[in-house]
């Protein structure tokens, strides 16, 4: 089996949003992800968490490195 050296992908000027259900998104842009042209502006699956010090989350697809926020990131 192959080792898969790739980074996460990574969002900069982004931000957590509350959906009409609860969830949260992050929404930015997004940059190295497999199926997604660079700088594009995504909102995201569901969070499911976010490190303290908010540089790394985790979505129900998708690990991401959480670059600059705009604001303090939150909703």
């Amino acid at each position: 089996m192959a080792h898969d050296d790739r980074q996460p992908p990574r969002l900069d000027d982004w931000c957590v949003v509350e959906a009409t259900d609860g969830a949260r998104h992050l929404v930015g842009q997004v940059w190295g992800h497999l199926r997604i042209i660079d700088g594009r502006t995504v909102i995201t699956s569901p969070m499911i968490w976010i490190t303290e010090d908010r540089t790394a989350a985790r979505t129900l697809n998708t690990l991401y490195v959480l670059g600059r926020a705009l604001g303090d990131g939150r909703p």
